[in-house]
This record gives C-alpha cells, structure tokens and sequence, in this order.
C-alpha cells in the first residue's frame, strides 16, 4: 500500500510576523485561488495594539492540512497550513532494488484506491531515484496519475501495478488451464470436432494468475480452463464461453 500525495506544485503558509492566530477563512479541504486572505495574525501585546496581519494563499490550490486553531502562538518561522494542486496527484513508492535496472521514465501503472475498488486508474512513472537507499535496498520511484479525478485525493492509499517488461507477441494461458500428466505440463485444446486434445507446454514467467507459453500452444486454440482435472484426450467438450 502507498499513498497519493502531492507533486511539486504544494507549498507551506508562514504568517509574516509573529504573534497568534486570530481567525481563520478556510478548512481542511477548502478551495483557494492565489491571493486569497487565508488567516489573520494578530502581533497585539499587552499596551500595543495592531492591525490584523493577513496571510494569503500563494498559489492555487486546496487546504491539505488542517488550519490552527484560534489563539494559536505563532512565529514567522511557523507553518500555518499546505497548499496543494489537486490536478497534481502524484504517488511515492519505493521498489527492491532488483527491479531498478528495469525501471524507465513513462512506463504504464495502473492504480486502485479502497474508496473505488473496482476502479482502475493510469498512471505514469514520472522520476525514478538514482541511487538505492542503504538502509532499506529500495528505489524511489515517483508515478504521476495520468488525469485528475475528483473521486481520488490526497492521503489516500493505493495499490499499484506497475508494467516493467513487454513481453512483445506472447501466449499466455490461466494457471488454471496447466495440468500435470505423466509427469509433462499440459493444457487440453478443443480441435475442429469439439473434442479435447492434450499438448504438452514449456512455461514462462507467472503474472497475476496467468502463466506465459514458451511452446505447445498457437494463438487462436481455444484452451480448456475449467474442470481441467477431469478432461481426457478424445473427451467431446461442450464451449460454454470463450
């Protein structure tokens, strides 16, 4: 699990002087453009009084953190909230390092958020870290979502898929379908009379529940992916789908 965050385009608000929070013009999650009044900080003491220093928003954006409180001690030295781009969802992940010299900038991701399950949305590897961390044996690999999408936000987390290798002209089968007989990988195939035909495989790489065909199958077989223990060479098969 990751979470989404922002990308370059977020920035701390400092009040210009010190003194304490007087009042506050947004929330957590508030709309601002550039130059809008966020808080006013109050620079009074005891037998001096003075005007209400405001703090404005320096870009566009949304309210990422939440506003203090009012009466709050601050200095100029004080961040009073974070202003983010929510065009500019961006997500940090950080891989083992046997991936690294597989890694490239642009390559496909597909994201899933808990909020929206059955939700895929794209995404790009925008920055990969040169150098692997010490401690960890990780690389910082930064992807950015390909479009903004006002059902995902910031502090989400999410699952991701990352495409490393295109593997160009590939058969690939269920592992359901592969069987074990006499000792040989097989899938069953239906022929032109609609009965099962065996042929023994060599196998590839396994990816998410599919399993690469290095040899013994051709593209357009129909292959057999259920009730596979029970089928039989000559067996009539009756399609049920394709």
């Amino acid at each position: 699990m990751v979470k989404l965050g922002f990308g370059k385009n977020s920035v701390q608000v400092y009040p210009l002087i010190s003194g304490r929070v007087a009042e506050s013009n947004v929330n957590l999650g508030s709309s601002v453009k550039k130059g809008d009044v966020l808080i006013f900080v109050d620079a009074s003491a005891p037998g001096r009084f003075y005007q209400l220093s405001q703090v404005v928003s320096p870009i566009n954006g949304s309210v990422i953190s939440i506003p203090p409180k009012n009466g709050l001690k601050v200095t100029s030295d004080t961040p009073l909230l974070t202003i983010g781009d929510l065009s500019e969802l961006e997500i940090k992940t950080y891989l083992p390092e046997k991936y690294f010299s597989m890694l490239k900038i642009g390559q496909d991701a597909e994201v899933r958020v808990a909020s929206q399950p059955d939700e895929v949305f794209s995404a790009t590897v925008q920055s990969i870290s040169p150098v692997v961390d010490e401690a960890s044996r990780t690389v910082e690999t930064i992807l950015k979502l390909n479009r903004a999408d006002d059902r995902i936000t910031a502090g989400m987390f999410s699952k991701i898929k990352l495409y490393l290798t295109d593997y160009e002209n590939s058969l690939s089968v269920k592992e359901e379908a592969i069987s074990e007989r006499d000792g040989k990988r097989v899938i069953f195939t239906i022929d032109n009379d609609g009965k099962a035909q065996s042929h023994e495989v060599k196998e590839g790489i396994s990816v998410d529940g599919r399993i690469q065909i290095l040899s013994g199958a051709n593209d357009g077989d129909i292959v057999i992916t259920e009730g596979v223990s029970s089928v039989q060479d000559g067996m009539e098969v009756s399609i049920i789908s394709e």
